[in-house]
């Protein structure tokens, strides 16, 4: 993960299968992306909106970008890219765009979504969003070491 003032980066590497067009398009449009397909294999995804970046407690609605390609090193490398002038995100915002690619690893390997998985963090971030809302940013901005991703 890579943080300026003005945009973050979230990157994970796999293993190419066979089909992975289709299946990262599946994955992905599932996860809220309009996604795109490019002569040349990549494929790249936008999701969010302006409000989603000021007003939201629920990560996919921000600004993001969805690039993936193979690299030089016969890998697929899956990078979003979250604006994020204006704000700096929480360790649970991280997490959540973490998760969002160890679930497509899973995903590209096991067909998967991990719904449920995601759908416990969901609920935990939910919480540390209010903590953080309601405190002022004092709290809910770091992940307790309990929490397993």
């Amino acid at each position: 993960m890579r943080y300026s003032l003005v945009i973050l980066r979230v990157e994970r590497s796999f293993g190419i299968p066979e089909d992975y067009q289709p299946a990262s398009i599946e994955f992905w449009t599932r996860r809220g992306f309009r996604m795109k397909q490019y002569p040349t294999g990549a494929l790249e995804g936008r999701r969010g909106n302006l409000l989603g970046d000021l007003f939201s407690f629920n990560m996919s609605h921000p600004r993001a970008t969805l690039r993936i390609c193979q690299s030089e090193q016969g890998e697929l490398q899956c990078t979003i890219v979250i604006p994020s002038l204006g704000h700096k995100p929480t360790d649970w915002n991280v997490a959540w765009w973490n998760l969002e690619l160890i679930l497509f690893g899973e995903f590209l390997r096991t067909k998967d979504h991990g719904a449920e998985r995601f759908e416990g963090f969901r609920l935990l971030h939910r919480r540390a969003s209010w903590a953080w809302f309601l405190s002022g940013g004092k709290q809910g901005q770091t992940i307790p070491p309990e929490v397993d991703l």
